[in-house]
């Protein structure tokens, strides 16, 4: 009786993390932008990306996501600034968002900066 209980927690622990979608951001591997708009900073010399993900494709209403973002250094100082565009659409609600904004570096030591950014 003991033994059939272990199986039905094991069994339910197991299954936890098997339903529904988890979260992936396996597609932001190139550019961190659209997450963290400090990460700008990490190409010197500016950026531009576009990143889409579609689910399901040919089904009515399903998953679409559209990601641009570019950056680029402002009058070769330690400033940044850029644009960052989101479009989601899913069934029948749809999320646009636009966020322009700037930052600044910091060297911390030799080799190490903190980055700074604010959106708008």
């Amino acid at each position: 009786m003991n033994l059939r209980y272990i199986y039905i927690v094991v069994a339910l622990l197991f299954s936890l993390n098997s339903f529904g979608q988890g979260s992936n951001y396996s597609q932001y591997g190139r550019s961190i932008v659209p997450i963290n708009n400090a990460g700008s900073f990490l190409n010197a010399e500016g950026a531009l990306s576009l990143i889409g993900r579609q689910q399901w494709s040919g089904l009515e209403g399903a998953p679409k996501i559209y990601f641009l973002s570019a950056s680029m250094p402002l009058w070769k100082t330690d400033l940044n600034g850029g644009l960052s565009v989101r479009h989601e659409s899913m069934s029948v609600e749809r999320l646009t968002e636009v966020v322009a904004f700037g930052g600044k570096s910091v060297r911390i030591t030799e080799k190490e900066h903190l980055a700074l950014s604010i959106g708008v």
